[in-house]
């Protein structure tokens, strides 16, 4: 993330070079042939040198930014910001927290995880663990661990995040209830199918009693619940939720909304194996 004074030095001459070598062949290309004509061979000798030496610019310019790419508007952020405020105030470690995040929309997940673990370590000494910051940089965490494919770990990360958010917002809140939602996926996931089954039957009965059952949030719960139902094998129980969610759907987004066209294949698929 950091960028020393020699390399910042490196990369400008090499943008430098990468613009004369552009230009210098574009000269010599567009004037080689008058060159020639009114100045004989040895005029041409010196362009033909000149090309070569353009050339190995763009060379080097192409091995430089392969070997030290350009940082990213992220990166710049959390370097000035530290740079300005030090590497423990709050704005820094937010910029931290987003460089993370731009790392994961990048796929880039194992320096995902390593910047968020430090922004999380940084959160928990400033703000302390029960900050709603420090449990979204927890949650991140998380969310990371399961695109790594731990989905343990990131079960066991998920957990502390909803304790937490219980706590510091209460259980019917609605970053409670999305949290148990991904508590019940993740159990899927991890292939736990009879604890999600629990908690996503836990996590409905909160949904449709805060939001009510036509809510899109309730719906999605409705859903996740029946597919983990049809993962342990009940697929009458799976087949019923569905046809509960259709007739919700139809109301709700109508026969032609791909989700209700998606429920009714499902439907139909459970009904199959009836």
């Amino acid at each position: 993330m950091k960028q020393s004074l020699s390399e910042y030095i490196e990369g400008r001459l090499s943008i430098g070079g990468l613009g004369l070598a552009v230009i210098v062949i574009l000269v010599s290309l567009f004037g080689i042939y008058s060159i020639l004509r009114e100045y004989g061979i040895i005029i041409l000798i010196v362009s033909i040198i000149v090309i070569v030496f353009a050339l190995i610019c763009l060379i080097s310019y192409a091995i430089h930014n392969k070997k030290n790419p350009s940082l990213s508007a992220e990166e710049l952020e959390y370097n000035q910001k530290k740079e300005e405020l030090g590497e423990m105030h709050e704005e820094t470690i937010g910029a931290l927290n987003r460089l993370g995040v731009a790392y994961e929309k990048q796929k880039k997940f194992s320096e995902a995880l390593q910047v968020y673990e430090k922004a999380y370590a940084a959160r928990c000494e400033v703000l302390g663990k029960e900050h709603l910051d420090t449990v979204l940089t927890l949650k991140n965490i998380a969310a990371t661990y399961n695109d790594l494919k731990n989905h343990k770990k990131a079960l066991e990360l998920y957990e502390e995040v909803h304790a937490l958010y219980c706590k510091i917002l209460g259980e019917e809140h609605e970053r409670s209830l999305y949290i148990l939602n991904v508590i019940g996926v993740t159990s899927v996931a991890a292939g736990d199918y009879l604890k999600a089954v629990g908690i996503l039957d836990e996590s409905l009965n909160l949904h449709c009693k805060v939001l009510g059952e036509e809510h899109l949030e309730s719906q999605r719960v409705m859903r996740n619940l029946a597919l983990a139902h049809g993962k342990l094998g009940e697929y009458e129980t799976e087949a019923e939720l569905l046809s509960s969610l259709y007739d919700i759907r139809i109301k709700t987004l109508g026969n032609d909304h791909p989700d209700t066209k998606l429920t009714m294949a499902e439907m139909l698929n459970a009904q199959s194996k009836l």
